[in-house]
């Protein structure tokens, strides 16, 4: 089964580095950095508005929890987004090449 991790980063060098280390870790097949978003959100009591980058993660669910550990121990936030989507559907071409790229 595919999942999707999400998280964000505060620069698009933060979100490429943490991309690549997953890649090779090996925790992930894929991860794809979007364009900067904009978040709004309280913290410490205060709104606060600032620019990131969302990086989305594919993996499959046996690699899911040490993806996750990887991104916690690795991330400059103290408190970052780690938010896991399961897939209903994926194309079979698509998970073949996912599954088999993490096992190499």
């Amino acid at each position: 089964m595919l999942v999707l991790i999400e998280t964000t980063a505060a620069s698009k060098k933060d979100a490429t580095e943490l991309s690549h280390s997953l890649i090779n870790a090996n925790l992930a097949a894929c991860c794809q950095v979007s364009s900067p978003i904009t978040s709004i959100y309280k913290w410490e009591g205060k709104i606060k508005e600032n620019t990131e980058y969302k990086i989305t993660v594919k993996t499959t669910q046996n690699r899911s929890e040490a993806a996750i550990t990887h991104i916690r121990d690795n991330h400059p936030y103290s408190c970052p987004e780690i938010i896991q989507i399961d897939v209903d559907y994926v194309d079979p071409v698509y998970l073949n090449w996912a599954t088999f790229s993490l096992t190499d």
